[in-house]
This record gives C-alpha cells, structure tokens and sequence, in this order.
C-alpha cells in the first residue's frame, strides 16, 4: 500500500471514529436531558445522608450540619421540600469522602439527585437514573473544615434549585 493512500485511509478511520464518539456523546446529552425533563413537577425529594466515618467526624462533620446545609441551599425562591424522614421518588444524596491530617482535612462532597425505576433490562431488579450531580473537594484546616464543608454542600443545592427552576419553566 503507497503512504498515500494509507494516509487516506487512516483519516477517513480517524473521521468515522470521531463521528461515532460525536454520536454516542450526543445519545448521551439526549438521556441527560431526558432525564432531567423527569424533574419536572416534582416537588418533594428525599434526602439522604451517609453515615459520616471517623476522620469525618474527627474533622468536626456532622450530619444534622450538613443536611441544614443543604435544606438552606434549596429553600430560597424554590417551593422544594425535603423530606428526611422517607424515601421519595427522586432523593438528594449527600455523600462525604474525608480525610484527615494532622492540620488539615480534605473531604470531596458530592450532591446527586437520582431516582430508582424498574428496568427495561429483565436480570436487574432496579436501576439508579440520576438527572443531576456535582462534586467539589474541599481542603482546609480542621477548625474551618464543616463550614467549608457545609458552604460547598448549600452551593451545590443552590445549583441544583436553579437547575430544578429552569426545568419548571419549560
């Protein structure tokens, strides 16, 4: 084969492979969407905290904190209620990674809205949709670690509230 028509044939693979990447990322975008569309009308979610591990807790995190966190980032201008005492439909999860070290600590707070459905795939018994997620990785000294920690959690609900206002309105 002449470097010439390799060369040719080799773009046209590179072109059809990026098509496809362009595709599959656009079918994704479309269930993203989809997904999302789903939170329209809905106006109760759970909320749902893990259980905080022992370099949590010695960094100063505390459940109750964090869920009023999360309870201050979605109330204003939103008529969003959260219910902590049973499962809904759709739930806020808050999940908390944290390390500890001698002066500091560095948690990753993750916030996903997600749902469990029936799937269309007969062997599951249930699959997890999640509509809307945001991490962020706090790092700060222990003293100032559950504020950073719980100012990040009721920004990452305010994010969601104005996502959750924007699929109302459509």
């Amino acid at each position: 084969m002449k470097r010439s028509n390799f060369l040719v044939l080799l773009a046209v693979l590179l072109f059809l492979t990026t098509g496809f990447g362009s595709a599959a990322e656009k079918s994704l975008e479309s269930i993203h969407q989809a997904w999302r569309r789903s939170l329209k009308g809905v106006q109760t979610y759970g909320l749902a905290l893990q259980e905080l591990d022992s370099d949590a807790k010695a960094c100063g995190l505390d459940r109750m904190a964090l869920a009023d966190a999360v309870r201050s980032g979605v109330k204003d201008n939103t008529p969003l209620n959260l219910d902590t005492d049973s499962l809904q439909l759709f739930n806020i999860f808050v999940d908390v990674a944290t390390l500890n070290a001698s002066d500091r600590c560095t948690s990753m707070a993750s916030l996903r809205v997600s749902a469990f459905v029936d799937p269309s795939y007969a062997p599951l018994l249930a699959a997890e949709i999640t509509p809307w997620r945001e991490r962020t990785i706090v790092i700060s000294t222990k003293e100032n670690h559950l504020q950073a920690v719980a100012d990040i959690l009721a920004e990452q609900a305010t994010h969601f509230a104005k996502a959750w206002r924007e699929q109302q309105s459509r």
